[in-house]
């Protein structure tokens, strides 16, 4: 009877145990603690602009990994992993989590104008996304309408004019130029570094986001009459 009561109570404390995999999250406090990740490129980056869904399925895959083998304490790089792992989920079409990652990603900025600007042009392009093309243009300012008015202009106006400058310069031929002469020099070898592979979906996201739709044009008429103060 003793021995039934014994197997009982260590089933019992078993079952209540977190799980085994749980508890074995190696902790990270330097980037450089971290897996060192490369990527195998069969055309030059500049022609993956438009052509980034398996590096990015790819990239996705190790940065899952990782925040599910690691307690990753560095407040930067975790930021830039959900950052990065936004952006891959805006370029396969699923927002929400984009908007996910950004949420996560907020609260680990460190000054608060960075906090405040957390987000502020993700979620007019997701508002956009949703509301189809025919739409989008008009959602998206709407979006960024409400955006800019919540937010303390006096704490974020030196990063809203940064921002407006650089709008100001997006094109289709610049990313591609900037590519080319950033990206391109370094896959001479067929492989490309983590860090220059999520510069390359950044360049692409942008380059879907910011240039070749409606978007651009509606962001260049808030920003004239609100960026400018």
């Amino acid at each position: 009877m003793k021995h039934h009561t014994f197997c009982a109570a260590a089933l019992a404390v078993a079952m209540l145990a977190p799980p085994l995999h749980a508890q074995q999250k190696r902790p990270i406090d330097r980037a450089d603690q971290l897996p060192v990740h490369s990527y195998a490129v069969t055309k030059t980056p500049s022609a993956l602009l438009d052509d980034e869904a398996a590096l990015a399925d790819s990239l996705r895959a190790d940065l899952e990994a990782d925040l599910a083998a690691y307690d990753i304490r560095d407040t930067s790089t975790l930021r830039s992993y959900y950052r990065a792992l936004g952006t891959i989920a805006m370029l396969q079409d699923r927002p929400d989590e984009a908007l996910e990652y950004e949420n996560k990603a907020r609260p680990l900025e460190e000054k608060p104008a960075a906090r405040a600007l957390s987000g502020f042009t993700l979620r007019p392009l997701i508002a956009a996304e949703k509301a189809g093309p025919a739409a989008a243009a008009q959602a998206f300012s709407a979006a960024l309408a409400a955006e800019l008015a919540r937010l303390p202009y006096e704490s974020v106006q030196a990063e809203l004019k940064s921002t407006r400058q650089r709008l100001g310069i997006l094109s289709p031929a610049f990313l591609q130029g900037l590519v080319q002469s950033t990206i391109d020099p370094a896959a001479k070898g067929g492989r490309l570094s983590k860090e220059l592979a999520l510069e390359l979906l950044n360049r692409s996201f942008t380059l879907r986001a910011c240039c070749r739709t409606a978007m651009r044009s509606s962001v260049s008429s808030r920003r004239s009459s609100t960026l400018t103060t």
